[in-house]
């Protein structure tokens, strides 16, 4: 057994002092799931007083339902957590017997009986222990989620208004013809776009989309930030959390933290949702006010907290 205590069945005159107690524990199961339910309303990953936005373009549609279903599988998962550890102490307490010894079930089809153990305790030690792989998959997606936001914006911004793509870019025919469509090639213009401003720094974008369209894709305040998430998004990704050179260059950090790990703590992730929400926010109320662009009433599940 896993607890390594010792288990027998329960004694007809003990039933009437254990079954109050079994209900009673219950009742407590119940009353617990509610209260950490509310406890836990701190994990979703929208600022307390961040207000989602009801109208945009399909580009910011998407990235709140995005962040949002993120928001709530984290929810979710930290919840169950919770509940689990929980109830642990509980149903340990409600099969311990008073005289000693553990509550035993019987299997009347094998005709066999076994103790009634608690949830696995180390499973969830080792949850807490190795709790920074899901920061980092939590970090990873949100910082995804806004660079498509970016790309999926640059491509109604160019079909919306077709002159904004004039430029002295050159464009492979292999690329021209491996898309069906016009709509399919200015997608793929526009991801391409956004990747290769990616990949030398955030604020390459933030310049193009200034030069480009006079738009501000952040308060000037947050660029450092930006640039800083992002960059812990391309290490975790390409250099499994190890801080490198690149990541010292780009984001003007002290050289000494090379070769050391970068973990984001939950409260940096909730800090990232934030500040790029409101970067999607304001960009994209601003790219439709000046280029005119086409908003939509959001469906209600894309503002559900």
């Amino acid at each position: 057994m896993g607890t390594g205590k010792v288990t027998r069945r329960l004694e007809p005159e003990e039933l009437t002092t254990q079954i109050p107690k079994i209900f009673k524990g219950l009742s407590k199961i119940s009353n617990a799931y509610s209260e950490i339910k509310n406890k836990n309303k701190h994990s979703h990953l929208f600022g307390k007083n961040f207000l989602l936005p009801r109208i945009g373009t399909s580009a910011s549609e998407d990235f709140f339902k995005t962040l949002s279903q993120i928001s709530q599988f984290n929810s979710f998962l930290l919840h169950l957590v919770t509940v689990v550890e929980h109830v642990y102490s509980l149903i340990d307490s409600m099969t311990t017997l008073p005289s000693g010894g553990r509550i035993e079930a019987i299997d009347r089809e094998k005709g066999t009986s076994y103790g009634i153990d608690p949830p696995c305790e180390a499973a969830i030690k080792e949850f807490h222990e190795n709790r920074h792989f899901l920061q980092d998959v939590l970090h990873v997606r949100i910082i995804e989620n806004y660079l498509t936001y970016l790309s999926s914006l640059l491509f109604e911004i160019f079909v919306q208004r077709p002159e904004t793509m004039k430029s002295e870019e050159k464009i492979d025919i292999e690329t021209v013809l491996s898309n069906d469509s016009l709509k399919g090639l200015i997608r793929v213009i526009a991801e391409k776009k956004i990747s290769s401003l990616s990949y030398d720094s955030f604020k390459g974008i933030y310049k193009y989309f200034k030069t480009k369209f006079n738009l501000n894709v952040c308060k000037e305040t947050h660029i450092g930030k930006i640039v800083e998430v992002i960059e812990i998004r391309n290490i975790i990704v390409h250099n499994r959390s190890i801080i490198d050179e690149n990541f010292i260059r780009r984001t003007g950090n002290d050289p000494a933290l090379k070769g050391t790990c970068i973990v984001p703590t939950f409260d940096c992730v909730r800090d990232t949702a934030h500040i790029l929400s409101e970067s999607v926010k304001t960009l994209d109320l601003t790219a439709r006010r000046k280029l005119k662009l086409k908003g939509r009433r959001f469906k209600k599940a894309t503002v559900t907290k």
